[in-house]
């Protein structure tokens, strides 16, 4: 079960690079999420591959910085799932909510 779910998660996630983090004002009825990507020592994990799946089933890509840093710009304000993995399987979720015109800063730590 496990590892069906790595391999589904690795699939969508891609390879995005995110540079800016900003919220952007002008998209309404959106948020920003940033955060790092964690290895269970706290560390960053650079490469790590994140996305986010918000309630209505829109899909968001990244690929964290070389210090494990990761962002969206905008993302509608609404519950989401957001994962993240590394190239070694390591994996982590977590629900969040996005709130209009905030930025939501988050902590992964991969198990």
């Amino acid at each position: 079960m496990k590892l069906a779910f790595l391999t589904a998660f690795c699939l969508f996630l891609g390879t995005a690079d995110v540079e800016s983090v900003a919220a952007d004002s002008s998209a309404a009825g959106t948020g920003s999420v940033i955060g790092v990507v964690l290895d269970a020592r706290g560390n960053g994990v650079p490469g790590a591959y994140v996305g986010i799946v918000t309630r209505t089933g829109g899909v968001q890509r990244a690929q964290a910085n070389r210090k494990g840093v990761f962002g969206f710009r905008t993302v509608p304000a609404e519950k989401a799932m957001i994962g993240a993995t590394d190239r070694n399987g390591n994996s982590v979720r977590q629900r969040l909510s996005i709130l209009e015109n905030q930025i939501v800063r988050i902590s992964l730590t991969l198990k």
